[in-house]
């Protein structure tokens, strides 16, 4: 090969790698996908009701508020299911909700735990 064509081939290839770079970092961006989350955690002591986690979570980016669902149980009800539907780029945009730290400033005291995925087997 000559140099010519070596460094024609270098450029086609350095062309591509950056157009699919380009292409790869569009379509993370731009493409919106329905993920359904569930949450939970036990804590030591709550609020008389979920209402105002319920409206907090139906206010943040990309949930779809027809989806959100909060339940108690277990003893004396002190876990707390969290149940939505988000819509986020395959880049994770908008991010998961902080429950936690939302949680703390609601009045949800004593957390055993974070919360964490409720389809884990525990």
């Amino acid at each position: 090969m000559t140099r010519k064509r070596i460094r024609i081939t270098l450029i086609v290839l350095a062309s591509v790698v950056v157009a699919s770079v380009v292409a790869w970092q569009l379509f993370i961006h731009n493409v919106y996908v329905s993920f359904d989350f569930c949450a939970e955690t036990e804590f030591g002591k709550m609020p008389a009701d979920d209402q105002l986690l319920v409206e907090w979570l139906k206010a943040q980016p990309g949930v779809v508020s027809r989806t959100v669902h909060v339940k108690r149980f277990g003893p004396k009800e002190h876990t707390v299911e969290v149940m939505w539907i988000q819509s986020q780029t395959l880049a994770g945009n908008p991010p998961y909700p902080d429950l936690n730290q939302k949680c703390a400033e609601l009045g949800y005291v004593d957390p055993k735990s974070l919360f964490r995925n409720c389809r884990d087997p525990k």
